[in-house]
């Protein structure tokens, strides 16, 4: 199925709302009245949209393997796994040297936390010192993976169900609306200290997102996509309005709540938009370099946050007395980080031409 567009620009989105949130963390910008306004929640609200548009997207990847059985699993995986670790292991390393005098202050528990980052397995140990480790973002691969085995299982027993229930429109909603139900369950029984970890990096917590995501994509298949220009707009600016309510709301939302399960309606909405509708919202998420920018969240995710802890150090060591020159700074880092991403692009393009030869 043909990839829609104005979904690998809200990728985009969604990474530089991280990035910005990350640049407050690591002291590279100061942590200004705007960003204290709008991007105090930016990381939260974006990393559960990318959880349901994980799961949009890959349910519309599962039409393209008709026949699901043990061979075509471990294919899927095996690809998957060859797009993950290479990355991971490449970030991990370079992480090392900000982590050493950790390292060295305590080997025995740097090698485990070392294990559990190399294996993708963080995300399973609630030990905060473990799924942060290193290069802190790769939780969010971890947690990525387990949906991505899922995935295949997820569409078997989807299928299964079909044949039984012959609406299936009405079993997508009911789903979802399920899926709503056991996050918010969730979030009311768990403690905020417990919080941080189990509803916002626990895979299976994550999947409640996944699945919403799935169902959604079941209903985008069954649906005729054609929306009025009228409603078009509508949709347009309820998506805008709606992620900037989540940003603005979220230091007064419960901190349970505020790790993901408010979330998930407005993501539906703005995936199900973009998706559906054609407008000047769309039209500017689907341009060519928002697309390709797009595709390299994945690199651009595990990235950053190495760059950032680099880029702290120079501008710790230098003390930039001018907040300006901290928004600078953080222009030139993105600019490097989309640089080096078309570099290893360039990289593995030549390796493959090896491969071949």
């Amino acid at each position: 199925m043909k990839k829609i567009e104005p979904l690998q620009g809200l990728r985009m989105i969604l990474f530089l709302t991280i990035f910005i949130y990350h640049a407050a963390t690591f002291d590279v910008i100061y942590e200004s009245t705007l960003h204290k306004l709008f991007f105090r929640g930016g990381g939260l609200i974006a990393v559960a949209y990318f959880f349901v548009l994980s799961g949009f997207v890959g349910a519309l990847s599962c039409e393209k393997i008709k026949n699901w059985n043990g061979i075509t699993y471990v294919e899927f995986l095996k690809k998957r796994i060859k797009q993950f670790y290479p990355l991971n292991a490449l970030f991990l390393i370079l992480s090392l040297p900000l982590n050493i005098s950790l390292i060295l202050g305590d080997l025995k528990e740097s090698i485990i936390k070392f294990f559990y980052c190399i294996m993708l397995l963080q995300s399973w140990n609630s030990d905060k010192a473990v799924w942060t480790a290193y290069n802190g973002v790769s939780w969010f691969l971890s947690t990525s993976l387990f949906l991505t085995a899922c995935l295949p299982i997820l569409y078997i027993i989807y299928k299964k169900l079909c044949k039984v229930i012959i609406n299936e429109a009405l079993l997508n909603k009911t789903i979802i609306v399920i899926c709503a139900i056991g996050m918010c369950m969730c979030a009311y029984y768990v403690n905020d200290e417990c919080a941080g970890y189990w509803l916002y990096a626990f895979p299976p917590v994550r999947l409640f997102d996944f699945i919403g995501g799935f169902c959604l994509a079941r209903l985008y298949l069954m649906k005729d996509q054609c929306i009025n220009a009228r409603k078009n707009n509508l949709l347009n600016c309820g998506i805008i309005l709606i992620f900037f309510w989540y940003l603005v709301m979220f230091p007064y939302v419960k901190y349970s709540y505020s790790r993901a399960c408010i979330y998930f309606p407005g993501a539906l909405i703005t995936i199900w938009g973009l998706a559906t509708s054609d407008s000047f919202l769309e039209r500017i998420l689907s341009t060519k370099w928002m697309v390709s920018l797009g595709e390299g969240t994945l690199y651009f995710m595990l990235c950053h946050q190495v760059v950032l802890y680099y880029f702290s150090y120079v501008v710790n060591k230098v003390r930039l007395g001018n907040p300006i020159m901290g928004y600078l700074i953080l222009i030139i880092i993105l600019l490097l980080i989309i640089m080096s991403y078309y570099i290893w692009k360039r990289i593995k393009k030549c390796h493959r031409l090896i491969q071949k030869m």
